[in-house]
């Protein structure tokens, strides 16, 4: 699982995909303006994970 930290939610999300994993986004933040900025993943960064898994992108 790679680290997507502070990238924006496209790059991470693409990133992600690229790997075949699938992507589930959830806002992570009660900042009023979306920032668009990945601040984490479920399963974590480093966590080996099977292809084809549904990781929650955390977006703030």
């Amino acid at each position: 699982m790679p680290d997507v930290w502070m990238k924006s939610t496209d790059e991470a999300t693409k990133l992600l995909e690229d790997l075949d994993l699938k992507v589930k986004l959830e806002r992570s933040s009660n900042f009023p303006i979306p920032l668009n900025i990945a601040n984490g993943t479920d399963p974590g960064a480093g966590a080996e994970i099977p292809v084809g898994t549904t990781v929650t992108l955390f977006v703030a």
